[in-house]
């Protein structure tokens, strides 16, 4: 659900989205300043949204926050550019052919070959590139994690979220991590999965829950603090 909110004459459209989990509503100004609200089963639109304008003034210093930090992604479109990619690093060399009917990615030790019919093509095949390698890292980390708790995991998604790193729907089994966190530290990519793996145990975030994280990643502060100051260096603008 979808709605608009203008603070200090400034035009905003943020998302309302229901969380089984959630116990009151919490308003979220995401790394690329997407506002999202969320909201308890039970509690209707009105009341959401009547929430959402009672932080209107809340809002404009969150978003002013989000707009004063430094945008430099830890990408570059460039040939020769080093990208981080699961804790490691890899070289990107661009090949442009004008009569190219297909954009291909080749791994070659620690060079990775992008040829494209126009350079504009680069961020769409790395963003393909990233989403596959994080695939592959994700299922084997969170099924690994998942049978050391006596968890069971139905589906993984890679999603392309812009509001979360990662969710989970106890109920079907399943978790959602963004493929954007390919570009963090392991130790990032692997507290998010934690998180969301603990969430098939725990629905909510309570001290039985940060415990469960804690036995597994002993410094998830720090990751998360990670997250928290260099999340919105994974859009790529």
């Amino acid at each position: 659900m979808k709605g608009q909110i203008i603070v200090q004459g400034r035009r905003y459209e943020y998302t309302l989205r229901r969380n089984r989990r959630a116990r009151r509503l919490i308003l979220k100004v995401g790394p690329v300043g997407d506002i999202v609200a969320v909201m308890p089963w039970r509690v209707s639109r009105k009341v959401a949204e009547e929430f959402v304008l009672s932080k209107a003034k809340w809002l404009d210093q969150a978003i002013k926050k989000q707009e004063e930090k430094p945008v430099q992604p830890l990408v570059e479109f460039r040939s020769g550019a080093w990208l981080p990619i699961l804790g490691d690093m890899i070289q990107l060399l661009v090949t442009v052919e004008k009569d190219r009917q297909r954009t291909s990615f080749i791994e070659e030790g620690n060079m990775l070959r992008v040829a494209v019919s126009q350079f504009a093509g680069v961020k769409k095949a790395l963003a393909k590139w990233y989403w596959t390698r994080v695939k592959g890292y994700v299922k084997k980390r969170a099924d690994d994690l998942a049978d050391q708790m006596g968890l069971r995991i139905d589906k993984i998604v890679i999603s392309s979220a812009k509001s979360q790193w990662g969710s989970c729907i106890k109920s079907k089994g399943r978790i959602s991590i963004q493929w954007r966190l390919a570009q963090a530290p392991l130790g990032v990519i692997d507290y998010v999965i934690t998180h969301e793996v603990m969430h098939l145990k725990c629905s909510g975030h309570g001290k039985d829950f940060w415990q469960g994280v804690e036995e597994v990643c002993p410094d998830y502060r720090e990751r998360r603090r990670w997250l928290k100051e260099n999340g919105h260096r994974l859009y790529w603008r």
